[in-house]
C-alpha cells in the first residue's frame, strides 16, 4: 500500500489495487491509474518458479497483457525491487505526461 499511496501523492491520482480490467475475464492489473489507463505490474514469482515463471503462467500473463492493450491500457512491469525505484516513477510520470507525437 505504501506504493499506492506514493503514486496519489507524487501524481495526484487515485490508484486502483488488484483492479480488474475486463469485464468477462478475471485478469487484474496489480496497480491501475484508470484515468490514465496505465497498469503497473510488479513482476513477481519469475525468479521463484512461482505461478507467473511457468509456461502456462507466461502464457496467460501474454493474453492478459495482448487483452489490455487491445482495450487500451499502457503497461507498465517492474521487478519488485524496483517498485519504489526514481526510476519506475520517473516512466510513470513519463506515460501520464505522453505525447504522441513525441519520440522516444
Amino acid at each position: 500500500m505504501i506504493f499506492k499511496k506514493l503514486l496519489e501523492k507524487e501524481f495526484g491520482v487515485k490508484v486502483e489495487v488488484e483492479y480488474r480490467f475486463h469485464s468477462k475475464r478475471r485478469f487484474r492489473f496489480d496497480y491501475a491509474i484508470l484515468e490514465h489507463k496505465i497498469a503497473i505490474e510488479q513482476e513477481g514469482g519469475i525468479y521463484t518458479r512461482g505461478a507467473h515463471g511457468s509456461v502456462s503462467g507466461i502464457l496467460r500473463d501474454i493474453e492478459k497483457y495482448n487483452l489490455a492493450t487491445v482495450c487500451g491500457w499502457r503497461i507498465l512491469r517492474v521487478q519488485p525491487e524496483n517498485l519504489l525505484s526514481n526510476h519506475t516513477f520517473d516512466m510513470i510520470q513519463k506515460l501520464i505526461n505522453y505525447d504522441t507525437t513525441s519520440n522516444c
